[in-house]
């Protein structure tokens, strides 16, 4: 089994041979090889050719032509991305803009710390920074999806049967990371107010080997071997996310806050950097300070816009990137004064998702990511934070990926 080194660079294809792409999608994108004729025209073959969206119809035109000059990629036929790419820019999650630091005015009338920790890490508290405080961040995350839905992308295999006799078997080896870096600011507007901002620079990488054979009464049933071998890079800035957030009920030892958060579309999303549509999600904080320990629950409703990544891709046909449902659980706690060790649940349901199905290419049905999060937050000096977490997929729905480390730094004024 063929594997691919990666290297950093700015919307890269790279084509060994007839050239191929995604797993999941080629189920049935391999029964085109025996159609051709007349279909709407591939926006892929245009100036959207290469790029990491659009890898799949390129792919497999460049392919099909290797066995039959008069292919025509017919673009009426799912490509899969709405499994494949979509998750990577509108599911990953983003680390908290919540400050480490957060101050409240004290009988006397000077603000004071008033937080026994330094917060969660992927998670938020309902505490608000203090009015004209300033945070600022900076995070890195790794990550490297090797399964979809508990299928693994480096070993599918799949065998389609034809209506007239003969088959095509199919194995595939997909390679797909994304390194983030993050950064993000918070602002104190009011003593109960906070607006922030997070901006992602991402770089996608992505590659695949494939190896099949064809077989059909034309050919007396002898398999026709194929091959295609891809890869794409794309960095560039992902879709930036706004946040209000204000503290409606706050007592001594818990509050409440309600906020939303507003992803722009600002990254390519046919370089899988963006979603392609504008995501609104109103949510709900819960926290309390026990002494050493700060629990939290968090919970949003995200409405998002149309997009061609849940459309077409090759045909430019947007529709609605499905709802999803955040949510968060979990505590901080203060073991030692410059260390704090955040734990967290969260979860993610994706009503009425696109899915991968053995038949259809693509199927919908709604469905639930769990991750569990672990980490901590170290003091050295003054108001600056070191952070360390990893994130654990807790079951196989969706998109996964392995351990996703974290590191960061952030600093209060």
């Amino acid at each position: 089994m063929k594997t691919f080194r990666f290297a950093p660079g700015s919307a890269r294809l790279d084509v060994k041979t007839p050239t191929s792409r995604s797993p999941i999608l080629l189920w049935a994108t391999v029964l085109m090889i025996a159609s051709s004729g007349a279909f709407a025209q591939n926006i892929c073959d245009g100036k959207q050719r290469g790029t990491v969206a659009c890898l799949i119809p390129n792919v497999v035109s460049t392919a099909s032509k290797a066995l039959d000059p008069n292919y025509i990629y017919d673009t009426t036929v799912p490509t899969g991305d709405s499994f494949f790419v979509v998750p990577l820019t509108s599911s990953l999650p983003l680390p908290s803009p919540a400050s480490g630091f957060v101050h409240s005015f004290s009988p006397s009338g000077a603000y004071v710390q008033s937080s026994q920790s330094f917060g969660p890490i992927l998670a938020e508290r309902s505490e608000t920074i203090g009015r004209n405080k300033f945070f600022v961040g900076f995070t890195f995350q790794r990550f490297v999806f090797d399964k979809v839905d508990g299928i693994s992308l480096h070993d599918f295999n799949s065998v389609v049967p034809f209506s007239s006799g003969g088959k095509i078997s199919n194995n595939f080896n997909l390679g797909l990371e994304v390194n983030q870096f993050t950064t993000f600011a918070t602002y104190g507007v009011t003593d109960r107010v906070d607006v922030s901002v997070g901006i992602p620079i991402s770089t996608v990488y992505a590659g695949l080997t494939y190896n099949g054979s064809i077989s059909t009464p034309a050919t007396g049933f002898q398999p026709l071997p194929l091959f295609a071998a891809a890869r794409v890079t794309a960095t560039g800035i992902g879709d930036v996310n706004l946040q209000v957030k204000g503290t409606a009920i706050r007592s001594e030892h818990a509050g409440l806050a309600l906020g939303v958060n507003i992803r722009l579309p600002t990254g390519n999303e046919y370089q899988a950097l963006g979603a392609g549509a504008t995501g609104i999600e109103p949510f709900v904080i819960a926290s309390a300070n026990l002494g050493r320990v700060s629990p939290h629950i968090n919970l949003g409703y995200r409405r998002n816009g149309e997009s061609v990544l849940s459309g077409n891709v090759a045909t430019g046909v947007k529709t609605h990137i499905p709802s999803q449902v955040p949510f968060a659980a979990g505590t901080d706690i203060r073991m030692a004064k410059r260390l704090t060790l955040a734990a967290d649940v969260l979860g993610l349901e994706v009503i009425h998702g696109d899915r991968p199905d053995p038949v259809t290419i693509v199927s919908r049905h709604s469905y639930h990511i769990v991750n569990g999060s672990a980490g901590l937050k170290v003091n050295p000096f003054g108001k600056l934070l070191f952070v360390a977490n990893v994130l654990v997929p807790l079951n196989d729905a969706g998109m996964r990926s392995k351990i996703v480390p974290l590191i960061g730094l952030s600093y209060a004024f």
